[in-house]
């Protein structure tokens, strides 16, 4: 049985990166009842999920 490749392009490991590092400032901000720093968080997640569905994320594996 042939496996499929999750290896992915590098630009598709950049934003997961940026999507984590932005779930954790959110996260912080959360916790630290910092309502703007939570936005951000929220606002950087968003925009580099819809970027990475642009740029073909979701056809790293076949």
């Amino acid at each position: 049985m042939a496996q499929a490749s999750t290896r992915g392009r590098p630009i598709s490991w950049v934003w997961v990166l940026v999507m984590v590092v932005a779930f954790t400032v959110g996260g912080i901000g959360l916790a630290a009842g910092s309502w703007v720093v939570f936005w951000i968080g929220l606002g950087v997640f968003l925009a580099a999920g819809l970027a990475s569905l642009f740029t073909g994320i979701l056809t790293d594996v076949h």
